[in-house]
């Protein structure tokens, strides 16, 4: 795999999923919330204003195999992030929800304990 640089961060993108890609979670996300669908048709459209598709990377995406990746998961959640913190009357259950599904060092503060033998 060629080392693909974020065209927000610079850094390299080690988990290779697309901008598509990863809006589609990002989408499903929002459908499960109990937002408005007004809310969640304007949050949707501010979120895909917000990102650049431009890239030159050639590495393609692992899920969909037919994108090039451009955005790491790390600054792509950030800038969804800033834009529902920005968001008019967005519940702080909303956002709470968002860290809990995105966020990865919410995921590996406490890792589950290694079963080794069966033990």
């Amino acid at each position: 795999m060629k080392n693909e640089l974020c065209v927000s961060c610079y850094e390299e993108i080690t988990d290779p999923i697309c901008l598509n890609c990863n809006l589609k979670h990002f989408d499903l996300w929002l459908k499960s919330t109990e937002l408005p669908k007004n809310k969640k048709s304007l949050i949707k459209n501010k979120t895909k204003s917000i990102i650049s598709k431009e890239s030159l990377n050639e590495e393609k995406c692992i899920l969909c195999k037919k994108n090039p990746v451009e955005i790491c998961f790390s600054c792509l959640f950030s800038k969804i992030k800033n834009t529902l913190e920005k968001s008019p009357h967005l519940d702080g259950d909303v956002l709470e929800s968002f860290d809990n599904s995105f966020n990865y060092s919410t995921h590996l503060e406490e890792p589950a304990p290694l079963m080794i033998n069966g033990n």
